[in-house]
């Protein structure tokens, strides 16, 4: 690649690894490229290239790799997005869903998961994958690559997060990066205060029992992404006194995830309970990051989650976000 008389170093191709971004979350990106990059890095330093050419050379690399010609794998949306690919199982076999999670994982990708798994079809995948080592949640329905040391209850802290500071903050810089533009990245624009030095906690509040596997869809899924997560069961409005007795755990979380079928009234509650992580005087204005995770919970006029859905968009206190009645999985990754 030439630009301008100057010529720009080229990654040597290396298979799945073409088009890799360097700061993806999967593993494919061999010493070799690191050493094309440095020296393209060092040239722009160095003035020899200039930081919009080299921006060019970083663009965005739509790669993808086709399974059975059934499903084309998106192998760079971990990269763009801070979260890779996850396989959603319901209305696939378990044949499909095997041979998906087989070539990502085979590829490299350190944090496979498929959502809506059945026992069923887990154990049929589970036999179909056995050098691979997969683990059921059965709760959430979700099958996943890596184990998660989980000691769930009201009020506590739990996933890998907890425990591997390093980990996390590795984690925490590639989504960053992957949000930043290549150009500002190489040009030096950002600032060293948008990398989080500590993960951020997530606190996944459920009105009813009835809303767990939905809270748990969204609690598991951000903990198999390496995030911090506290879990508040149980505390609908018929008894706020349950919300109001932990709004500590409130307080030291920095996104809130509220599930809540039937009325649907948690998220509007809770919005005005979050502290903000700038100003707590911006906090009594606007209050912080709050999600409205309505469920198919609750009697016939419900209409399956229509009720709770509505209920959340029409929240009186402002700052609530609302994702699709029973996705768990969307509200984590949103969060």
């Amino acid at each position: 690649m030439t630009t301008g008389g100057r010529r720009l170093p080229k990654l040597r191709a290396t298979g799945r690894g073409i088009g890799q971004s360097p700061l993806s979350t999967s593993s494919k990106s061999s010493s070799s490229d690191n050493s094309a990059i440095m020296q393209l890095l060092e040239q722009v330093a160095s003035g020899e290239v200039s930081p919009q050419a080299a921006a060019e050379f970083f663009g965005p690399k739509l790669e993808y790799e086709s399974v059975g010609g059934f499903a084309k794998i998106d192998t760079s949306r971990g990269a763009r997005t801070g979260f890779p690919e996850v396989v959603y199982a319901e209305s696939k076999t378990p044949q499909q869903v095997a041979a998906i999670m087989k070539v990502m994982i085979d590829g490299g990708e350190s944090n496979v998961m498929a959502s809506r798994v059945d026992a069923k079809m887990a154990d049929e995948i589970r036999a179909l994958l056995l050098d691979h080592h997969l683990t059921y949640y059965e709760v959430p329905r979700i099958l996943a690559s890596k184990v998660l040391g989980i000691v769930q209850g009201s009020g506590g802290v739990a996933g890998p997060a907890a425990s591997d500071g390093k980990k996390v903050n590795d984690h925490l810089m590639r989504c960053c990066c992957a949000r930043l533009t290549w150009s500002a990245l190489l040009v030096g624009v950002y600032s060293p205060h948008f990398i989080l030095q500590k993960a951020p906690v997530a606190c996944v509040l459920c009105a009813g029992t009835s809303d767990l596997p939905v809270a748990e869809e969204a609690a598991v899924t951000l903990e198999l992404a390496d995030y911090r997560v506290t879990r508040l069961y149980d505390v609908g409005v018929a008894g706020i006194h349950r919300l109001l007795r932990n709004q500590h755990v409130l307080q030291a979380s920095d996104v809130a995830i509220c599930v809540a079928g039937m009325d649907g009234a948690l998220p509007g509650v809770v919005v005005r309970a979050i502290p903000s992580i700038d100003s707590e005087f911006i906090l009594n204005l606007i209050g912080s990051l709050t999600f409205g995770l309505p469920t198919s919970v609750g009697y016939g006029a419900a209409f399956g989650g229509l009720a709770p859905l509505l209920t959340m968009l029409n929240a009186c206190s402002p700052g609530v976000g609302v994702v699709n009645i029973d996705n768990g999985f969307g509200a984590a990754v949103l969060a």
